[in-house]
Protein backbone atom coordinates (compact mmCIF):
# COMPACT_ATOMS: atom_id res chain seq x y z
CA UNK A 1 0.00 0.00 0.00
CA UNK A 2 1.10 3.49 -0.88
CA UNK A 3 2.20 5.29 2.32
CA UNK A 4 3.82 8.62 3.89
CA UNK A 5 5.58 7.57 7.34
CA UNK A 6 7.88 10.18 9.66
CA UNK A 7 10.65 9.32 12.25
CA UNK A 8 10.90 12.27 14.53
CA UNK A 9 12.24 12.62 18.09
CA UNK A 10 9.04 11.78 20.20
CA UNK A 11 8.91 15.01 22.07
CA UNK A 12 8.87 16.93 18.56
CA UNK A 13 5.77 14.71 17.76
CA UNK A 14 3.98 15.29 21.13
CA UNK A 15 4.71 19.41 20.60
CA UNK A 16 4.36 19.42 16.60
CA UNK A 17 2.12 16.50 16.00
CA UNK A 18 2.10 14.59 12.72
CA UNK A 19 3.28 17.04 9.99
CA UNK A 20 4.14 16.32 6.39
CA UNK A 21 4.58 18.12 3.00
CA UNK A 22 1.71 18.80 0.89
CA UNK A 23 0.96 19.78 -2.52
CA UNK A 24 -2.72 21.69 -3.20
CA UNK A 25 -3.87 21.91 -6.36
CA UNK A 26 -6.76 23.18 -8.41
CA UNK A 27 -9.56 20.17 -8.90
CA UNK A 28 -8.99 19.35 -12.37
CA UNK A 29 -12.20 20.38 -13.59
CA UNK A 30 -11.04 23.65 -12.98
CA UNK A 31 -7.82 23.33 -14.05
CA UNK A 32 -9.43 22.69 -17.20
CA UNK A 33 -11.86 25.78 -17.11
CA UNK A 34 -9.10 28.06 -16.33
CA UNK A 35 -6.77 25.97 -18.91
CA UNK A 36 -4.45 25.96 -16.38
CA UNK A 37 -3.15 24.25 -13.42
CA UNK A 38 -1.75 25.83 -10.11
CA UNK A 39 -0.14 24.16 -7.07
CA UNK A 40 0.53 25.34 -3.34
CA UNK A 41 3.32 23.92 -1.73
CA UNK A 42 3.28 23.74 2.48
CA UNK A 43 3.08 22.18 5.59
CA UNK A 44 0.29 19.24 6.37
CA UNK A 45 -0.84 18.22 9.88
CA UNK A 46 -2.82 14.76 10.17
CA UNK A 47 -5.72 15.83 12.66
CA UNK A 48 -7.93 13.16 14.21
CA UNK A 49 -9.80 16.03 15.73
CA UNK A 50 -11.18 17.56 12.30
CA UNK A 51 -14.02 15.88 11.02
CA UNK A 52 -13.21 18.01 7.52
CA UNK A 53 -10.23 18.90 5.60
CA UNK A 54 -9.07 22.45 5.77
CA UNK A 55 -6.82 24.62 4.29
CA UNK A 56 -5.40 27.96 5.36
CA UNK A 57 -6.59 31.06 3.84
CA UNK A 58 -2.73 31.70 2.56
CA UNK A 59 -3.39 28.46 0.36
CA UNK A 60 -7.18 29.49 -0.57
CA UNK A 61 -5.46 33.00 -1.96
CA UNK A 62 -2.61 31.51 -3.36
CA UNK A 63 -4.42 28.86 -6.08
CA UNK A 64 -7.56 31.89 -5.91
CA UNK A 65 -10.12 29.41 -5.34
CA UNK A 66 -13.78 30.27 -5.69
CA UNK A 67 -16.18 28.67 -2.77
CA UNK A 68 -18.55 26.33 -3.65
CA UNK A 69 -20.60 27.25 -0.68
CA UNK A 70 -19.78 28.21 2.86
CA UNK A 71 -20.71 26.26 6.53
CA UNK A 72 -20.38 27.49 9.92
CA UNK A 73 -17.88 26.37 11.84
CA UNK A 74 -17.56 26.27 15.73
CA UNK A 75 -14.57 27.25 17.58
CA UNK A 76 -13.56 28.43 21.83
CA UNK A 77 -14.73 31.94 20.32
CA UNK A 78 -18.31 31.25 18.61
CA UNK A 79 -18.97 30.01 15.64
CA UNK A 80 -18.15 32.01 12.00
CA UNK A 81 -19.13 31.20 8.49
CA UNK A 82 -16.13 29.51 6.29
CA UNK A 83 -15.73 29.11 2.73
CA UNK A 84 -15.63 25.99 1.12
CA UNK A 85 -13.56 24.81 -1.85
CA UNK A 86 -12.92 22.06 -4.21
CA UNK A 87 -9.35 20.46 -4.52
CA UNK A 88 -6.95 17.51 -5.31
CA UNK A 89 -3.68 17.37 -3.22
CA UNK A 90 -1.10 14.88 -2.84
CA UNK A 91 1.79 14.28 -0.58
CA UNK A 92 5.16 15.07 -2.65
CA UNK A 93 7.61 11.88 -2.45
CA UNK A 94 4.60 9.56 -2.43
CA UNK A 95 2.18 7.91 -4.93
CA UNK A 96 -0.70 9.09 -3.09
CA UNK A 97 -3.11 11.66 -4.64
CA UNK A 98 -6.14 12.67 -3.52
CA UNK A 99 -9.20 14.37 -5.75
CA UNK A 100 -12.16 16.35 -5.75
CA UNK A 101 -12.22 16.98 -1.72
CA UNK A 102 -13.89 19.57 -0.09
CA UNK A 103 -12.08 21.75 2.13
CA UNK A 104 -13.26 24.32 4.83
CA UNK A 105 -11.26 27.73 4.85
CA UNK A 106 -9.57 27.29 8.39
CA UNK A 107 -7.54 30.21 10.74
CA UNK A 108 -4.42 28.08 10.67
CA UNK A 109 -2.31 30.82 8.75
CA UNK A 110 -0.43 31.55 11.81
CA UNK A 111 0.57 28.11 13.39
CA UNK A 112 3.00 27.43 10.00
CA UNK A 113 0.37 24.84 8.94
CA UNK A 114 -1.45 25.02 5.49
CA UNK A 115 -3.89 22.05 5.49
CA UNK A 116 -5.39 20.10 8.40
CA UNK A 117 -6.37 16.50 7.27
CA UNK A 118 -9.61 15.60 8.77
CA UNK A 119 -11.63 12.75 9.53
CA UNK A 120 -13.08 13.06 5.87
CA UNK A 121 -10.32 11.96 4.53
CA UNK A 122 -8.48 9.54 7.39
CA UNK A 123 -11.94 7.57 6.69
CA UNK A 124 -10.38 5.97 4.24
CA UNK A 125 -6.60 4.63 5.32
CA UNK A 126 -4.97 3.14 8.01
CA UNK A 127 -3.20 5.50 10.45
CA UNK A 128 -0.46 4.27 12.92
CA UNK A 129 0.85 6.98 15.88
CA UNK A 130 3.16 5.40 18.02
CA UNK A 131 4.37 8.00 20.71
CA UNK A 132 6.62 6.49 22.82
CA UNK A 133 8.99 5.54 19.43
CA UNK A 134 8.05 9.19 17.86
CA UNK A 135 6.79 7.49 14.51
CA UNK A 136 3.44 7.80 12.70
CA UNK A 137 2.70 5.96 9.31
CA UNK A 138 -0.20 6.97 7.08
CA UNK A 139 -1.59 3.81 4.96
CA UNK A 140 -3.32 5.56 2.04
CA UNK A 141 -5.62 4.23 0.60
CA UNK A 142 -6.58 1.00 1.97
CA UNK A 143 -7.45 -0.59 -1.41
CA UNK A 144 -3.86 -0.25 -2.34
CA UNK A 145 -4.73 2.23 -5.38
CA UNK A 146 -2.76 5.59 -5.55
CA UNK A 147 -5.39 7.78 -5.86
CA UNK A 148 -8.65 8.09 -3.69
CA UNK A 149 -11.76 10.32 -5.17
CA UNK A 150 -13.91 11.44 -2.93
CA UNK A 151 -16.71 12.63 -5.00
CA UNK A 152 -17.57 15.78 -3.44
CA UNK A 153 -20.11 17.33 -5.62
CA UNK A 154 -18.33 20.72 -7.25
CA UNK A 155 -22.06 22.26 -7.88
CA UNK A 156 -23.91 22.06 -4.81
CA UNK A 157 -23.37 22.99 -0.90
CA UNK A 158 -20.60 21.19 0.27
CA UNK A 159 -21.52 20.57 3.66
CA UNK A 160 -25.61 21.60 5.24
CA UNK A 161 -25.89 23.56 8.16
CA UNK A 162 -26.39 22.52 11.49
CA UNK A 163 -29.46 21.43 12.65
CA UNK A 164 -31.21 23.96 15.04
CA UNK A 165 -30.99 23.01 18.67
CA UNK A 166 -33.16 20.85 20.57
CA UNK A 167 -35.32 22.89 23.22
CA UNK A 168 -33.20 20.93 25.65
CA UNK A 169 -30.06 22.36 24.44
CA UNK A 170 -31.49 25.74 24.09
CA UNK A 171 -32.31 25.75 28.28
CA UNK A 172 -28.75 24.40 28.72
CA UNK A 173 -27.37 26.94 26.62
CA UNK A 174 -28.94 29.55 28.59
CA UNK A 175 -28.32 28.14 32.11
CA UNK A 176 -25.00 28.47 31.49
CA UNK A 177 -25.12 31.98 29.52
CA UNK A 178 -26.36 32.50 32.82
CA UNK A 179 -23.92 31.05 35.10
CA UNK A 180 -21.22 32.67 32.88
CA UNK A 181 -23.00 36.12 33.16
CA UNK A 182 -23.60 35.39 36.64
CA UNK A 183 -19.91 34.75 37.62
CA UNK A 184 -18.50 38.20 36.05
CA UNK A 185 -20.72 40.18 37.88
CA UNK A 186 -19.33 38.71 41.24
CA UNK A 187 -16.19 39.20 39.55
CA UNK A 188 -16.32 42.71 38.90
CA UNK A 189 -18.28 43.00 42.70
CA UNK A 190 -15.15 41.38 44.23
CA UNK A 191 -12.75 43.59 42.44
CA UNK A 192 -14.39 46.50 43.62
CA UNK A 193 -14.68 45.44 47.00
CA UNK A 194 -10.74 45.25 47.16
Amino acid sequence: MPLCTSNQHPHVLQADGPRLQVAVHLAASVAKLRGTQATFRGIGLIDTGAGGTCISRRTAQALSLKPVAVCPVSSPTGVAQKPVYIVDFEFPGSQIRITNVQVIEADVDGQGIDMLIGRDVLAHCGFIYDGPVGRWILEFPRDGSSVLQLNAPASTPALSPPSPPTPEEQARQRTERNRKKAARKQQQRSRKGK
